[in-house]
């Protein structure tokens, strides 16, 4: 199963999305914000919806970060997500994250 939830900005366009997909009983996070709005607080407030999701549903939230992407890892730590392990994805590293619930 497959989520979709676009956030919009106080004159209604939007500015970005979140994601959630159930996979193995754990819902994996992809969140993406528009460059121009970004820096905003848009991306907490994606992930902080997901999170409430997640804790509704009783289900562990997952975020696969690529390693250089010192933006994504500095949102997802301050969200409280931790990192749990460090793997190759198409030849580059990747880390994985859990919500520390």
């Amino acid at each position: 199963m497959f989520r979709l939830f676009i956030i919009r900005n106080h004159e209604n366009i939007p500015v970005g999305y979140g994601a959630l997909h159930l996979r193995d009983k754990q819902l994996y996070v992809t969140e993406c914000v528009a460059p121009e709005y970004r820096r905003q607080g848009y991306g907490e407030v994606i992930i902080n919806n997901l999170i409430s999701i997640a804790h509704q549903e009783k289900l562990p939230l997952i975020a696969e970060v690529w390693a250089t992407n010192k933006a994504s890892i500095a949102l997802h730590t301050k969200c409280g997500f931790g990192l749990d392990k460090t793997k190759m994805k198409s030849g580059a590293r990747v880390h994985v994250y859990k919500y520390a619930n």
